[in-house]
């Protein structure tokens, strides 16, 4: 297997295979398999204090060095120096000279590069679509990126982006997060090594049982979560979860909300329902055939749909969910 090496930060340690799952990188965690993956494979490491830091930002120059070392490449810093008026012979020069020169990086117009400015989502999905090779598609129609003006720049790395479905959701102009880079970069090795046309759970637990690393089924304490496609798609497949189609202006939706969370800590170690939005996800409720509230759609470990129908109490929807643990 052809390794991706990954330096998340200056202070960032390659790690061993058998190291343990960083501290604070959560089984509910959005980007817990991708981060799970790169570490299990000795590819990236965390801080001495045993975390990874995966909600704080990169900056510029520390992008440079994952795209760059993610390529296996160690450039000769007495040729990629001095390539942009506040770029000469600092540690990183090398790393964003290389990126240059290869054309996955541009400056700002007045020169610089600003290797200490935080990385925006914008500017690492078009930095790592480059640095990954990956043919821009600015014909694709965008549902996810639909509002994002035609003469944006960074318009055809998200539409790419959707295309191959690398992120389930993005702000343009947010400051993106380790986390985040990790996921984005695992999706793309993902659609790589299984060669398909883009990203999903399936090609994801397919490249996981073929190279034998499956991530690990936590069962910590119960845990009632909002809902969100990037927590759906961290879960499938690893994990059994019950997805609650809740309403506020439902009665019934209401007394199971409040049965479930006051009883929450009561309930067996495993129990994990995320509550979606019945009045708003419509595409969730058109996937599973959803006709009205207080709908529960549970998946077992697998990924598969084992139950879902309406329930009426919250005794009920624990029962359900406990026939997956």
């Amino acid at each position: 297997m052809r390794k991706l090496f990954i330096s998340l930060a200056l202070m960032l340690i390659i790690a061993p295979a058998s190291m343990a799952a960083f501290d604070d990188v959560t089984p509910n965690h959005d980007n817990v398999i991708a981060i799970e993956y790169l570490q299990e494979e000795g590819v990236i490491g965390g801080y001495p204090d045993g975390s990874f830091r995966p909600n704080s930002t990169i900056n510029r120059a520390e992008m440079m060095k994952i795209l760059v070392e993610g390529q296996g490449i160690t450039p000769n810093e007495s040729i990629y120096r001095d390539c942009f008026t506040d770029i000469n012979s600092e540690w990183f020069a090398k790393y964003v000279c290389y990126a240059k020169n290869k054309g996955w990086v541009d400056g700002y117009p007045d020169g610089s590069f600003g290797p200490s400015n935080s990385v925006l989502d914008v500017e690492a999905m078009k930095m790592i679509l480059n640095a990954r090779n990956i043919d821009i598609d600015a014909s694709f129609t965008p549902l996810l990126f639909a509002t994002v003006p035609l003469d944006a720049w960074y318009r055809p790395y998200l539409v790419t982006a959707e295309k191959l479905n690398l992120t389930d959701k993005l702000t343009p102009g947010s400051n993106y997060k380790r986390g985040e880079v990790s996921e984005v970069i695992f999706r793309t090795l993902v659609i790589e090594k299984q060669e398909v046309s883009s990203f999903s759970a399936q090609a994801r637990n397919d490249l996981l049982n073929l190279e034998n690393i499956k991530p690990e089924i936590s069962y910590e304490a119960a845990s009632y979560i909002d809902y969100s496609p990037e927590k759906r798609t961290s879960y499938e497949g690893s994990k059994p979860f019950v997805i609650f189609f809740h309403a506020s202006w439902c009665p019934t939706c209401v007394a199971i909300e409040r049965e479930l969370k006051d009883e929450l800590a009561g309930y067996p170690d495993g129990v994990l329902i995320m509550q979606a939005n019945f009045d708003i996800e419509t595409a969730l409720k058109e996937e599973f055939g959803v006709t009205r509230q207080y709908w529960f759609v549970v998946f077992d470990a697998a990924g598969e749909v084992t139950f879902s129908n309406n329930l009426f109490n919250a005794t009920d929807v624990i029962e359900k969910a406990m026939e997956t643990l």
